[in-house]
């Protein structure tokens, strides 16, 4: 466990030493989160930028205001949630960014396909975070079983965890695969034959 955790502490250090990578986290979690709070809201942004009643820059306004509205739209946990997952998607982003930066530098070799799952796993992470229960619920209530979401403990939010525990595992791989890197070469091995 010792080793694992400095392993992701070595991957992190080496990843966000260079600003350019903390500048892509903060950016990817920025706008995961206003994703996140924009899709809660989407009729009421949909209404007002139809209405006559309001110009583009009061529809503009009303965009930002809604970035406050965590705290009242979304319950404590929701909200922890949301900046959780925004925050891993933003790392996770910028991992993934300087590992494929780093590869190009490297040989050729075959990719790994824990980093196939590291990606998977962070785009299903942002899809629960952008949307909550959207895109389950927009599922649910095509085949009538919407109501099922009402009956789980925390209401939909476990796919929020689910994308919590997600983000961490292909931060994780990532940081694994970032390390291996340094130290993954191609080396082919040519067989001389002696005459």
């Amino acid at each position: 466990m010792k080793m694992n955790i400095l392993m992701l502490r070595q991957s992190l250090r080496r990843v966000f030493r260079d600003y350019r990578y903390r500048v892509v986290a903060m950016a990817a979690a920025a706008l995961t989160f206003a994703l996140s709070i924009w899709l809660r809201n989407l009729n009421l942004i949909v209404i007002t930028f139809r209405s006559s009643l309001f110009d583009i820059g009061d529809s503009l306004w009303l965009m930002l205001w809604l970035l406050g509205g965590i705290v009242t739209d979304a319950t404590v946990l929701a909200a922890g949630l949301i900046i959780a997952t925004s925050l891993l998607f933003g790392v996770n982003t910028a991992m993934v960014i300087y590992y494929f930066a780093q590869r190009r530098s490297l040989p050729k070799v075959k990719e790994s396909t824990t980093i196939i799952g590291g990606l998977v796993s962070a785009v299903f992470g942002v899809g629960c975070a952008s949307c909550g229960t959207f895109v389950l619920g927009a599922l649910l209530s095509s085949v009538g079983a919407s109501g099922l979401l009402a009956l789980l403990p925390l209401g939909g939010h476990e796919f929020l965890i689910l994308s919590v525990a997600l983000l961490f595992g292909s931060i994780y791989w990532m940081a694994k695969s970032i390390q291996t890197s340094q130290v993954c070469v191609s080396v082919e091995l040519k067989v001389v034959t002696v005459n």
